[in-house]
């Protein structure tokens, strides 16, 4: 089963704690990251939350559940339904204030079934980056 190690990190001028808010508000995503067409949080106990996610990308359409925790350095990522094509996906969404903004690192360790192109999951990452940075710019702008 291939694995692979996926990071991104942006420096943003935006406070930590937005940025970490939009993150942990995973019903939004569907508002605004490719490929999410439905997601629903069905359990948030605090520290945890379970959501499902309706993800369609690169050919490849599923539903999938996560368990998330919120740490105090961010918000760890595991799924735990991976579907046909993940075996397993584990991740974590890290935001560190910098000045007046923010570091945001995402870190994906991601196991599959089958080999995928590398090229691949780092575009999938670079799209998810780029959108979190897009969304992130205009709730700041809305205030």
């Amino acid at each position: 089963m291939p694995r692979y190690l996926i990071e991104r990190e942006c420096l943003l001028p935006h406070a930590a704690d937005v940025v970490r808010r939009q993150i942990e508000d995973i019903a939004r995503y569907p508002e605004y990251l490719p490929g999410c067409s439905a997601a629903e949080v069905y359990e948030d106990a605090g520290a945890h939350q379970r959501a499902r996610l309706q993800l369609t990308w690169g050919g490849f359409s599923g539903e999938f559940i996560t368990r998330n925790e919120r740490t105090a350095e961010g918000l760890k990522l595991n799924l735990e339904d991976p579907g046909a094509v993940l075996r397993e996906l584990t991740g974590l969404w890290s935001v560190a204030p910098v000045g007046t903004g923010c570091r945001v690192s995402l870190s994906l360790r991601v196991r599959t079934r089958l080999p995928l192109p590398k090229p691949l999951l780092d575009s999938a990452a670079d799209e998810l980056m780029d959108a979190m940075i897009r969304r992130a710019e205009a709730l700041s702008r809305s205030g």
